[in-house]
């Protein structure tokens, strides 16, 4: 019986966790809005989807502090995770982060993204250049000036010369309800789904309509696939043929929707 039970106990500690080892799959996005805890219901249909595509296990963390997603990755070792532009540029070369596919974002035609500057109508944007006095350009983007002035501005030297005061906000909406209203010198720096929504809602709220689209980004790079540490060869390819084939399904659109995405490319 002891041989019996020491089978058993070698069963239950060795084979069953090898067996079931869950892979991880992070998302990644530095000042990207909400938290783990409101990220979960749609992250988790993510990974239910993998499960039953590839019947294995697959779990991870969405997180948008770019320290703890550093921590995070140094963490777990090996996996994959969905990273922000900036933050794979920062980290590719440290955490050894390795390419598989772009992210189409959802209201993009293809893998890219663009950023847009909306001001009031009546706002003539070139009586600003070389100003004495900053002019104020909201933004719900944890973003820097040089990522402004090489990312979005680039090669385009005369926004350039505005004296931008870039500034952080947790109300784009509020501010974009203040420019609408007639507030002078003041801009607002969106993303491709916050100027997707304000579209919307010029259509149909009178109070939105005083907003002019004065300025659109060259397109940029997406979000990335990466895988990090020794994953395994063959689960990259069977991640990656999923993956691009998700959009074909309409359980896989839905899923897809939900994290503002359309699909993914090579």
């Amino acid at each position: 019986m002891k041989f019996f039970n020491v089978v058993s106990l070698f069963i239950c500690l060795v084979i069953t966790p090898l067996a079931f080892a869950a892979e991880n799959f992070d998302f990644i996005y530095p000042g990207g809005e909400g938290n783990s805890d409101s990220a979960k219901p749609f992250i988790n249909e993510f990974y239910n989807y993998l499960n039953d595509a590839t019947q294995k296990e697959w779990t991870g963390e969405y997180i948008n502090e770019s320290d703890e997603g550093q921590k995070r990755l140094k963490k777990v070792k090996s996996g994959y995770a969905i990273v922000s532009p900036q933050f794979y540029k920062a980290q590719n070369q440290k955490l050894g982060l390795k390419p598989l596919l772009r992210t189409i974002p959802e209201y993009a035609t293809g893998p890219f993204e663009r950023f847009y500057i909306v001001s009031h109508k009546d706002t003539d944007v070139l009586t600003l250049m070389n100003k004495p006095f900053r002019v104020n350009l909201f933004t719900s983007q944890n973003m820097k000036d040089t990522f402004l002035n090489e990312q979005i501005f680039f090669e385009n030297e005369q926004i350039k010369t505005i004296p931008w005061n870039l500034q952080e906000t947790g109300n784009i909406l509020g501010a974009l309800q203040k420019i609408a209203a007639g507030k002078s010198g003041t801009f607002a720096l969106l993303t491709g789904f916050e100027f997707q929504m304000i579209q919307k809602l010029k259509a149909k709220k009178q109070e939105f309509k005083n907003l002019k689209l004065i300025y659109t980004s060259p397109e940029l790079p997406t979000a990335r696939l990466v895988s990090f540490g020794n994953t395994n060869s063959e689960t990259n390819k069977e991640l990656q043929s999923i993956l691009l084939k998700m959009k074909n399904s309409l359980k896989g659109n839905v899923i897809l929707k939900n994290l503002r995405l359309k699909g993914f490319a090579p």
